[in-house]
């Protein structure tokens, strides 16, 4: 483990530069695998490791255009994974196995890498189950808010107001891309005599207008089925010697529990592990 004390201003992508420096010192070589997270992914770093030699595996962000080419490609393609694990499951016994699955992607990155998309089976059960959970309590806080500004009291609230509200919801779960919600302003109108009294021909009626908000929403089963599609799915840049996909298999299923989880320390004979 590394401690190393840095100016708040500093860019974390380039720190990677100083720790794989001292790793090398610390090891007296510098063929092993540097394993790191996404902010490893800038064209200085990578470049600045491949000139001294080195080899490194990193976990593209998904906020990369190479990831969302992949998942839009995946929509209409079948990859020809390659099964590099299979195991028991580690959670629940005589649960869905755990098995990982690699490919090349056709496309390098955008700094020239091989781009290997890893696939684990029980991390696509995990992520369908949790959209399914956050989708179900967006429905049922979404029901609740609906109830309460249709109720006899609800409290007076601008147009803003309301959509902060149903924003904060969907924010906060996630759900944006899942639910479309419609927020319209209705009027309830009642009537009621004029004067106290038996009502007559002559009687007059005043009418009272109450504005209520109703809120509306659905599920865009098309968004739901386009990110089920590359569910378990997370890219990785690797620099490393010939064969990538059998040197880099085990190391990149290390863990099912998240794509950041390739920086976590683990004890190998192998290859050092840096975090």
């Amino acid at each position: 483990m590394q401690f190393r004390c840095e100016a708040g201003s500093k860019n974390d992508s380039r720190t990677h530069e100083e720790t794989w420096d001292g790793l090398c010192r610390a090891v007296s070589r510098k063929d092993f695998l540097y394993v790191a997270d996404s902010k490893l992914c800038n064209a200085e770093a990578m470049d600045h490791i491949r000139r001294w030699g080195g080899r490194f595996l990193a976990v593209l962000p998904r906020s990369r255009l190479e990831d969302r080419e992949f998942r839009q490609w995946i929509q209409e393609n079948e990859p020809s994974w390659e099964k590099v694990w299979d195991r028991e499951n580690p959670r629940k016994k005589g649960g869905p196995r755990d098995r990982w699955y690699v490919v090349k992607h056709h496309l390098p990155s955008q700094e020239g890498w091989p781009v290997i998309w890893v696939f684990s089976s029980l991390l696509r059960l995990r992520q369908a189950e949790g959209r399914r959970e956050r989708i179900a309590r967006a429905e049922q806080e979404l029901e609740d808010l609906a109830k309460h500004y249709l109720g006899p009291r609800p409290r007076k609230r601008s147009r803003y107001e309301v959509q902060r509200q149903i924003d904060e919801i969907l924010e906060r779960l996630y759900v944006e891309r899942y639910i479309k919600v419609s927020l319209d302003l209705i009027y309830e109108h009642s009537f009621r005599q004029e004067r106290p009294g038996r009502p007559g021909p002559d009687t007059k009626f005043v009418r009272k207008t109450k504005k209520r908000w109703k809120i509306a929403w659905r599920l865009d089963d098309d968004a739901v089925a386009y990110d089920h599609r590359s569910d378990g799915m997370s890219p990785c840049s690797l620099m490393t010697s010939p064969s990538p996909l059998a040197k880099c298999s085990r190391r990149t299923s290390a863990s099912p529990r998240s794509r950041s989880v390739l920086s976590r320390p683990r004890r190998s004979s192998r290859s050092p592990r840096f975090f």
